[in-house]
């Protein structure tokens, strides 16, 4: 064979042939990435109640999504957990994307049952579309209950039922805020601390018994802060709500009856709006019922740098 023959018989250049492989890989990459499923993933897990626990201290971590927590009866378990997380993944999105982690331990001695619950999310974008992530959680309704949330990306809530106990409650939260709802009946023993980056928090505080001088605090950096408060007669104690916002507006409503009394006060008054209806009364940028101080009060104190301040206040004997 002569040597022109040989060269018109090369073969494909090596580079070339690797752009090919290249492009095939991505190709059949993006192939995959495009091949969807549903994604339903969901877990319970159960702490016993043991002869002799009468409170239950709470920590939940979520690194994404939702916690909520409530109260019922339970009938001879401390607390039950469960998660759920719903949407879609890729072929190349593997296969376990929640991972939750659930420890107690049961204290004879003190009467407290510790609670730890890790929730670790890891689903990145594009191989992932979650529509849902959350962490319930049921206390016996029976247990007086030290609560701690945290939540890296995400929001909370807790809600309470006539009888419960609360002997602490902290929450750090993020996009979804928080909703706090504090219901008739409910008996508040501990401070209350809330803290949200965007997602704003509402309190709801509903006839609530309370025990001792107690604090709520709640703070928030872009995001709206909401109190809604109800108070019909003594309510066994006073309570100090302090209300701090950086850049989101502030509302306040509360409606009194009997005795019970209330002072707010707002520290940036150039930008506050003070409604007082009938049985309250504003004066120099605060404003009182008309029996403050009462044994059993309110004293509140707002603040918004820029979001402004608008409060609403009603007492009847």
């Amino acid at each position: 064979m002569s040597s022109r023959s040989r060269r018109g018989r090369r073969g494909v250049p090596v580079h070339f042939a690797a752009v090919i492989m290249t492009v095939a890989i991505l190709s059949l990459a993006s192939a995959m990435a495009l091949q969807v499923r549903s994604l339903e993933v969901s877990d319970s897990y159960s702490v016993p109640l043991e002869q002799g626990i009468g409170a239950i201290d709470l920590n939940v971590v979520a690194s994404l999504g939702e916690v909520e927590v409530n109260f019922a009866e339970l009938h001879g378990e401390a607390a039950v957990i469960t998660t759920r997380l719903s949407g879609s993944v890729s072929m190349l999105g593997g296969e376990a994307p929640l991972n939750m982690n659930v420890t107690y331990e049961s204290d004879a001695r003190t009467g407290v049952v510790n609670v730890t619950a890790f929730m670790d999310v890891y689903a990145p974008w594009p191989y992932h579309s979650l529509d849902e992530v959350r962490c319930e959680v049921l206390i016996d309704r029976g247990l007086a209950a030290d609560i701690n949330i945290t939540v890296v990306t995400g929001g909370a809530a807790v809600r309470t039922v006539e009888g419960a106990n609360i002997r602490g409650l902290s929450i750090d939260a993020t996009s979804l805020g928080s909703v706090i709802a504090l219901n008739n009946g409910t008996v508040l023993s501990g401070d209350v601390r809330v803290r949200t980056a965007t997602g704003g928090s509402v309190l709801y505080w509903n006839n609530v018994i309370v025990d001792g001088d107690r604090r709520v605090t709640m703070e928030e950096s872009s995001g709206e802060l909401c109190a809604m408060i109800g108070q019909a007669g003594n309510m066994g104690g006073t309570v100090t709500l302090l209300g701090k916002s950086i850049g989101g507006p502030m509302t306040l409503r509360m409606e009194l009856n009997g005795d019970v009394s209330a002072s707010v006060d707002a520290a940036s008054r150039r930008d506050a709006r003070m409604n007082c209806s009938d049985g309250f009364r504003c004066h120099g940028g605060v404003m009182s019922s008309n029996e403050h101080p009462a044994a059993s009060s309110f004293d509140v104190r707002l603040e918004s740098a820029v979001g402004g301040i608008e409060a609403w206040g009603r007492w009847s004997p």
